[in-house]
């Protein structure tokens, strides 16, 4: 048996053995580095009294761990240690422990609960995605919970900051979809950026007067957050964060008011995008910018108060929100072409209500509008008020009316439409036409011309000047590969090639088990746009990870390959999959939340492992051609509402489709063969049809899917698992699911074991 154990002095170097239990020698201080990594069949180890340390992914991916007995002479378990260890169910962890390093239970899917020792004093993305963990007790020793230590615990429903806690770290809770309550104590002065961020079950939350520093994103995706109050002594609030960006509350469609901190300076990029049951705002008066998107799709919100010391206003800050802009001490310039009718309504209610402001501000109004009418006569026969000011001040010219009075006729306004014929009869009725020939209409005010990449002649920058700005190696067909760009220009020209050799492969740099670097560094490089020519045929390896500021990125045509994490934590909102594509690498598009659309060629054959996990995708259709969908590659796309899968289609893996909450129908192909464990766990599914081809369901591909009433199973398989349709892993507890299939076949069988009704085909 100790022949298993490769041993360098007091550290266990390698377990080589297959034995499902083991048990570590005596004698060992250490388990080094990876030991016991990818050791499938191990489902229980002991660690001996004595150990001191386990080492940086010492058990990683142990998938079938279910339980680990630590010593009490442990004091340290090191990065990712048992990352990726999905079955582990029980690990005490002794009173002695005093360092907790990073990821050191990442992604333990089945870990329950966990008691942090009172020596431990620092955790950082510790339980990322632990998805069962639900019972959390926290040392008051505990000095500071940092970036993400419980990021993606879906089954967390409250939790309790201990006293005497400074910070709420970064993402803290982020992803906690069951989250509902937070208790925070007085201690506490700072909640990092991304805090609460797509905590959907959070209704409300009290922030006690100790906390003086709230960062960006922290109600970010909050959809049923109802109410936030701010300390009085405040001081900062929003985007200062390396890692910030915006989206204060960014799809908080709960939220109908809010009083905001005095200490906010500027609202920023996509504070309040989707916020959809706000119908009024008032800005603090120190707000000096309004960043692009701030307001978009505030659909509902009727007007917002803009304080007189604004000065920047992004021109997309109120893309899809129809909310006047009252500002009485703002001048009409401040604002852009595409917000002026917002400002225009604005001006009209404050003009009809005599509000105080300041003359200059009311005559530049005035003189905008007569100098605008024709523009504006849309908008006036849409909005009384607008109208109203037009002809108390006379901006109304005869020549005009049969215009206006067009306008309000589009509009089918009535009011306004007799509004106008008022006006006209007492103005013009009793007057010979006088108005000249009709002045040709001003030409529209243009939108600024696309700037457009500067092109590089034949006489282009040498090699050395590449070498300042980029970092590249050959690959084997002799082209170049960039894996790294040096410069700071925000928007960004890949090169066709590098002295005469073309450019075709993009990637980042990868080391093991990290969420490493891509082209453009980790996470919040300020690029905005990039350019990419058509001689790249590679995409791969993290390239373009964490690009949050870029919105659209044209995919080469001639691309054969989308690697792994290529694309994860971008802002695409769309992407074009070109045709000679056989595959979309692992993580490819992980966490592009904005992702709604994509589109898949033909061409494509597999979507590997958490593809476009946790993005905002709507609809998919999956090409013909695609075999499998492996583990994760949808899961949490949580507005998927609708998904084609193909006759070809064989394997759906592990959690392809879990949590896509919106998911009420699926229709799975004839063909399909394989269905595994979790494949649309929580899913809003209310019927289902197993066709004959399925040979094989692994344990609960329905776990969880509480509108599912109605299951036809075709499938002649001769035992169904009866873990098929539980509300619980703990209780074995069956819906009231219906199984409607052939009489004597096995899902009879499995209907009367599990008490559920049952109606022969």
């Amino acid at each position: 048996m100790y022949e298993d154990f490769q041993m360098e002095q007091d550290t266990l170097v390698k377990y080589s053995g297959s034995d499902k239990d083991v048990v570590i020698p005596t004698g060992v201080k250490t388990v080094g580095p990876g030991a016991f990594a990818k050791k499938k069949a191990v489902k229980t180890v002991v660690v001996p009294e004595g150990v001191e340390v386990i080492e940086r992914g010492a058990f990683q991916d142990c998938i079938h761990l279910k339980a680990v007995f630590l010593p009490d002479s442990l004091r340290e378990i090191g990065y990712g240690a048992f990352w990726g260890c999905t079955a582990l169910e029980e690990a005490e962890l002794p009173r002695q422990l005093t360092i907790l390093e990073r990821y050191a239970f990442y992604n333990c899917t089945s870990l329950a609960s966990i008691d942090i020792p009172g020596r431990v004093e620092y955790v950082y993305h510790t339980f990322q995605g632990c998805t069962s963990l639900r019972d959390v007790t926290l040392s008051p020793k505990l000095l500071r919970v940092a970036d993400a230590p419980f990021a993606g615990c879906t089954s967390l429903t409250s939790f309790t900051i201990p006293d005497g806690m400074g910070e709420i770290g970064g993402r803290m809770f982020q992803d906690c979809t069951a989250l509902t309550s937070v208790t925070i104590p007085g201690s506490v002065k700072k909640i990092g950026y991304s805090a609460f961020q797509n905590c959907a079950s959070l209704k409300s939350i009290a922030i006690p007067d100790s906390v003086t520093e709230i960062e960006a994103n922290v109600f970010d995706g909050c959809a049923s957050l109802e109410s936030v109050s701010f300390p009085a002594e405040l001081k900062r609030f929003g985007k200062e964060s390396y890692l910030a960006h915006g989206g204060a509350f960014r799809g908080c469609k709960g939220l109908t008011s809010i009083a905001l901190p005095a200490c906010m300076t500027r609202i920023d990029s996509e504070d309040f995008q989707g916020c959809t049951g706000l119908t009024s705002l008032v800005l603090p008066p120190e707000v000096k910018q309004i960043e692009g998107s701030a307001f978009a799709q505030c659909e509902n919100l009727e007007w917002i108060s803009i304080p007189s010391g604004v000065e920047k206003i992004a021109s997309s800050a109120f893309r899809g929100c129809p909310a006047a802009l009252l500002a009485p001490n703002t001048s009409i310039s401040v604002f852009s072409t595409d917000n002026k009718p917002n400002a225009v309504r604005g001006f009209a209610r404050l003009y009809l209500q005599n509000a105080d402001m300041s003359g200059a501000v009311r005559e530049g109004y005035l003189k905008y509008i007569k100098s605008q009418r024709k523009k504006l006569f849309p908008l006036a026969a849409a909005h009384e008020e607008v109208l109203q000011v037009m002809l108390a001040e006379r901006m109304v010219a005869q020549a005009d009316a049969p215009l206006l009075l067009n306008a309000c006729k589009k509009g089918r306004n009535a009011a306004a439409k007799a509004a106008v014929a008022e006006y006209v009869r007492e103005n013009f009725e009793s007057h010979a036409p006088a108005e000249g020939r009709k002045k040709r209409a001003p030409e529209p005010e243009g939108a600024p011309k696309e700037k457009r990449p500067k092109e590089t002649g034949k006489s282009g920058p040498t090699v050395a000047e590449m070498k300042k700005l980029w970092s590249f190696k050959k690959r084997a067909d002799g082209s170049l590969v960039l894996t790294g760009y040096k410069g700071t220009d925000k928007e960004v020209v890949i090169p066709e090639r590098i002295g005469k050799t073309p450019v075709t492969a993009l990637s980042g740099a990868v080391r093991k088990n990290i969420w490493d670097c891509g082209i453009f560094g980790y996470f919040g490089h300020e690029t905005t746009a990039i350019t990419i020519p058509d001689s790249v045929t590679s995409i791969s390896n993290y390239a373009f990870q964490g690009l949050i500021n870029v919105k659209n990125l044209r995919i080469p045509p001639q691309l054969t390959e989308i690697g792994l994490g290529a694309f994860s934590n971008c802002q695409l909102t769309e992407a074009r999959i070109p045709q000679g594509i056989t595959e979309i690498g692992e993580r490819a598009f992980l966490e592009c939340k904005a992702l709604e659309q994509v589109e898949l060629p033909q061409s494509l054959k597999r979507i590997r492992a958490y593809a476009f996990c946790c993005c905002g995708l709507t609809s998919v259709v999956v090409p013909a051609h695609v075999e499998e969908i492996e583990c994760g590659a949808f899961k949490r796309c949580v507005a998927l509402h609708s998904v084609v899968l193909p006759e070809g289609l064989r394997v759906i893996g592990d959690d392809a489709f879990s949590n896509c909450k919106a998911l009420k129908t699926v229709v799975l192909p004839e063909g399909l063969e394989i269905l595994k464990n979790r494949a649309f766990a929580e899913t809003g599914i209310t019927s289902l049809v197993i066709p004959k081809s399925v040979k094989q369901l692994d344990g609960d591909p329905f776990f969880c899917c509480e509108d599912l009433k109605d299951v036809t199973i075709l499938a002649g398989m001769e035992y169904l698992p009866d873990v098929l349709f539980v509300v619980s892993g703990i209780t074995g507890a069956h819906y009231n699911v219906t199984i409607h299939a052939p009489a004597g076949s096995a899902a009879e069988d499995f209907a009367k074991r599990n008490n559920l009704k049952f109606a022969a085909l």
